[in-house]
């Protein structure tokens, strides 16, 4: 087939061939890298942002237990002020858990974080309310 062609067009149909290759390698490529901004997304949207959540959470429950305890072995007039920092860190905790519950979980996820929020239920109402309660009232 090639061989009645002219050497002329012999080299357009090869450079034309070559860069239509090129043009579906680079579709291919695009479509590829559209593919892979979207599945990096979901796992920032999914994963990352959701360990902030989890990081918040602890850092104001390890907030709580320290107010606690500086409360507890500092200025009694403070104490009323200090309940008051703990009931609403409590509040925000509540809100980033649910947050977070709300979010897309993997099943172990699911399983960790109702046995997280079982424990810290027991946490609260059996220890942070109550030392709420008796900073309260001195």
């Amino acid at each position: 087939m090639l061989k009645n062609l002219t050497i002329k067009a012999r080299l357009m149909f090869v450079i034309g061939f070559l860069s239509l290759l090129t043009v579906v390698i680079g579709l291919v490529g695009l479509s590829s890298l559209g593919a892979s901004n979207a599945t990096m997304k979901s796992i920032y949207e999914d994963r990352v942002v959701r360990l902030g959540d989890l990081s918040t959470i602890l850092t104001l429950i390890e907030e709580n237990q320290i107010t606690v305890a500086s409360a507890l072995s500092g200025d009694p007039a403070q104490l009323s002020a200090a309940a008051d920092e703990v009931k609403g860190r409590i509040a925000r905790i509540d809100t980033v858990l649910k947050d977070y519950l709300a979010s897309r979980l993997t099943p172990q996820e699911m399983v960790l974080s109702a046995r997280f929020a079982e424990s810290r239920k027991k946490f609260v109402d059996g220890g942070l309310r109550p030392a709420l309660v008796a900073m309260r009232v001195g």
